[in-house]
């Protein structure tokens, strides 16, 4: 079983060939925990459960080790919690608790370990130092920074040189700084309320770049198989921890391949709080988008393009949801065996985790499914058909524990009386069954013109 992807370093796509295929290492850059995480974050996070459970299938569960870190140490966190007048340690450990819900929901399987990045300050304090005695980093005034120009590589990943870079990445003025471009490795705090660490260049905090980097060494040593992330990590956040981890450990290759996602947008638009325009995984939900729906919205785009979420997007999205589970609810039984994946739908999924298309010929199957009259042929095609989605992570399509044929005809003829009870504009009996239905059979509304009402299951 061959799999492919397109690795950002070499700028082309290559076989996957691990250092060691009884130990596959991957690292997925998680969320700075200071809010709720949005459908952008999320998406990252699709994919990288996407990527593990591809390892997963090939090399075998207990072969992949798959590190996704917390970042609860950040000036974010710290503004943030003294908007909210609560400690920065509260706020994280909240936002963690949520960014842990919305995995749940978005049925991400559990990484191997999650560190968060104040579990490893001696670690990264450790590496500091040996980056400071190696003449990579430079202490002043309590602040540490490291010497790009001891890192000859440093624009490979990027593909930029020193002019290009300059309008992409945020200079501080720091008088501190030998040279403009050098980042910052340990950060001297300015106030005692800021959360802060001894350490012998004096009290302060990491920065961003190197907490990443000690995680990585930590869980997973000096050389790994795959790290994702984001395209706005690529510079500088990744070209910043390859500078780093090659500077600390000359001998070694840090990362194999590189993978990086395409960005999402919200009608066109980047999301930002001046354009109060920022979803959250909780918001979707509100929204009446299950986090199927939002799963399956992330994967039907190649990981690698941008994504723009808009109404017609995500209508398009529930509706073929709607198709699969209505052309599936009567074919439960077929989920016997979930590990039968069709042929031609993982050929797909492992040429550089080509989701669109895997989806495009699920969807044809399910179009063939609803022409197919022997239930035995229904059976054996929808057995393929749930074994697809379940490698995608869409699970339970149909509610199979909590729905019978039964309890179909019952929410029919609820939904019907509901769209009687909305033509004659008995609003308090409508909202009165919408909620019933919600409560007893999980079933979200979604109401459409000239009275017409779609539904699906949540899942």
């Amino acid at each position: 079983m061959e799999f492919f992807l397109f690795d950002i370093l070499n700028k082309k796509k290559e076989k996957f060939i691990p250092n060691n295929k009884e130990l596959v290492k991957f690292y997925g850059c998680g969320p700075t925990v200071y809010g709720p995480i949005h459908i952008g974050n999320a998406r990252s996070m699709v994919i990288y459960d996407i990527f593990y459970r591809i390892l997963r299938h090939i090399y075998g569960k207990t072969s992949v080790t798959f590190i996704r870190n917390i970042t609860d140490i950040d000036d974010k966190i710290i503004n943030k919690a003294l908007e909210e007048n609560i400690s920065p340690k509260k706020l994280a450990l909240k936002n963690i608790d949520l960014f842990r819900q919305d995995m749940r929901s978005l049925n991400c399987l559990e990484p191997t370990h999650q560190p968060l990045v104040s579990e490893n300050i001696e670690l990264i304090i450790d590496l500091i130092n040996k980056l400071i005695i190696s003449d990579n980093a430079y202490l002043k005034n309590g602040n540490v920074y490291f010497k790009i120009s001891t890192y000859q590589d440093y624009f490979a990943l990027s593909g930029r040189n020193k002019k290009e870079s300059q309008p992409y990445v945020r200079i501080e003025q720091d008088i501190n700084k030998q040279n403009a471009e050098d980042f910052i490795l340990w950060k001297a705090v300015k106030s005692e309320k800021e959360m802060s660490f001894a350490s012998p260049f004096g009290i302060g905090r990491p920065g961003w770049h190197i907490e990443c980097s000690a995680m990585i060494y930590k869980f997973l040593g000096t050389d790994i198989d795959l790290h994702a992330g984001g395209k706005d990590l690529i510079f500088p956040h990744h070209s910043n921890e390859i500078a780093q981890s090659k500077s600390l450990f000359p001998e070694s290759n840090f990362v194999k391949y590189w993978v990086h996602n395409g960005l999402l947008t919200i009608n066109g638009q980047k999301m930002s709080k001046s354009l109060n325009n920022i979803i959250t995984v909780e918001k979707a939900q509100k929204m009446s988008i299950a986090p199927a729906i939002l799963r399956l919205f992330f994967l039907n785009t190649h990981y690698s393009k941008n994504l723009d979420y808009n109404e017609k997007s995500v209508m398009d999205i529930k509706n073929m949801f709607n198709y699969w589970q209505n052309s599936l609810r009567n074919l439960q039984q077929a989920q016997n065996n979930l590990d039968i994946v069709p042929k031609d739908f993982l050929t797909e999924i492992l040429s550089n985790l080509n989701t669109h298309n895997g989806i495009t010929i699920l969807n044809d199957k399910i179009k063939h499914l609803n022409k197919i009259f022997s239930l035995h042929k229904k059976n054996i095609l929808a057995q393929e058909i749930f074994a697809a989605l379940n490698f995608l992570g869409i699970q339970n399509i149909c509610h199979t524990n909590s729905t019978k044929n039964s309890d179909t005809k019952t929410i029919n003829s609820l939904i019907k009386l509901r769209e009687k009870m909305r033509k004659e504009k008995n609003w308090s009996k409508a909202d009165e069954i919408k909620n019933s239905l919600l409560k007893k059979y999980k079933i979200q509304i979604l109401d459409k013109e000239n009275f017409l009402t779609e539904w699906y299951f949540l899942n």
